[in-house]
């Protein structure tokens, strides 16, 4: 593949010539590469998954593309050569991640507290923190908050469980365009 920033020849080229030579343009330079080939080989299951995830991440991205309010928050986070639909393009391939979850402050009494060290390439939207029994039933849930002084989420207990022993933490993250990530942790 070549560049040309100022070339009078190659200047706001676009297309295909001769078959042999691409030419496109990216922010102001002209880029010139082969011409794509397609294969006979059948894609394998993986190749359409990926295919699939790379369809709603785009479509996302042009939702994001049409709506001003989305836009200007992408847009921010762009650098430079990149538009707000790359980085909401992105944004929709890399889901978030939980790094930590952090029990040592919950004692199972109201108000202790975990906390989740939970990332994302752009934008972590919210964290559900689900507590269930050692059979598997739902003894709390809600949505963990940011805490101001940290990169922590932190969720207060609002229900007393006496017994934690077998209870697992269940934690989710989900970011701007939906995806979610999930962790849990056996007490």
């Amino acid at each position: 593949m070549s560049k040309s920033n100022d070339n009078v020849i190659t200047r706001g080229a676009s297309g295909t010539f001769g078959s042999q030579v691409v030419f496109s343009q990216r922010h102001g330079n002209t880029i010139m590469g082969k011409p794509p080939r397609t294969s006979n080989i059948p894609p394998t299951e993986k190749q359409l998954a990926v295919r699939d995830r790379f369809l709603t991440a785009t479509q996302y991205a042009k939702a994001v593309n049409a709506n001003e309010a989305q836009k200007a928050i992408y847009k921010v986070a762009a650098k430079l050569g990149q538009s707000a639909y790359n980085v909401a393009l992105t944004d929709a391939i890399k889901p978030p991640e939980i790094k930590e979850i952090d029990r040592s402050q919950y004692t199972g009494l109201t108000n202790s507290f975990i906390r989740i060290n939970a990332v994302d390439d752009f934008k972590v939207a919210s964290v559900l923190v689900i507590i269930l029994s050692q059979a598997g039933d739902v003894l709390e849930q809600g949505k963990a908050t940011v805490d101001p002084n940290s990169y922590y989420w932190l969720y207060a207990a609002q229900t007393e469980i006496p017994d934690l022993t077998g209870c697992t933490i269940k934690v989710q993250a989900i970011d701007l365009p939906g995806n979610v990530a999930t962790q849990e942790l056996v007490l």
